[in-house]
């Protein structure tokens, strides 16, 4: 999808990209929206999507992106050169031996959703998720950020943020699980924000490393558990 095209998944609602298959989206006004879910991959295959040199994927309306669904499959997200993904879920490995990967990387690149999740989607799900943001990309989560893997064994939930910056209004995790690595703070701010504002208790029970910042506002409670 280039050159300002515009796809809309309205009828089927349901698109993915399996079986080895990789889908790009890029230039300014270039779009591909209109989905319930849209899956990277669905099956227990492998998919890739990029979103590249301002092109977009999703809208807040959108129900869910999700990166690495079924048991076995592996999926990847790539947004760069001021691309944006938007969906009101953005999900990474959500079922028992998937994989999903994100990077967002790059000065006006950007991911932006309602309610983040790695590892899984529910406390009986679990995969492995991992997202990375980067010179200067950046992450928006309106809702809640949660790191899922707990109580299994063998999968990961990682955030790491490398001279980008993450904006959460909630962070949790289901258990001690789960490692946030500020290595780096974007030129201007912090690499990581809890802007929580609506008087909730919020409970991490992972780790939080590196010599990046976090910084907390809003009149939310945070509790942090790991040792």
């Amino acid at each position: 999808i280039e050159n300002g095209a515009h796809l809309s998944d309205a009828a089927s609602g349901v698109p993915d990209v399996q079986g080895g298959a990789s889908a790009t989206v890029t230039g300014t006004n270039s779009l591909w929206d209109g989905f319930t879910q849209l899956s990277v991959p669905f099956d227990s295959s492998t998919g890739s999507l990029t979103i590249d040199n301002g092109g977009t994927v999703g809208n807040l309306n959108d129900q869910f992106l999700v990166i690495g669904l079924a048991t076995g499959g592996q999926g990847t997200l790539t947004v760069q050169n001021g691309g944006k993904a938007l969906s009101s879920q953005i999900l990474f490995g959500i079922f028992d031996g998937s994989t999903g990967t994100g990077t967002i990387t790059g000065t006006g690149s950007s991911l932006s959703t309602i309610n983040l999740g790695l590892g899984g989607y529910a406390p009986t799900h679990a995969g492995s998720g991992a997202i990375t943001i980067s010179a200067g990309a950046t992450g928006t989560v309106s809702g809640v950020t949660t790191l899922w893997t707990a109580p299994r064994t063998g999968y990961t939930a990682n955030i790491t943020i490398n001279g980008g910056s993450l904006t959460t209004a909630q962070l949790a995790s289901n258990g001690a699980v789960g490692v946030i690595n500020l290595q780096a703070d974007p030129t201007s701010g912090q690499a990581l924000i809890d802007s929580g504002g609506t008087g909730a208790t919020q409970t991490f029970g992972g780790q939080i490393t590196g010599p990046g910042t976090f910084k907390k506002t809003g009149s939310d409670t945070l509790i942090l558990t790991a040792n």
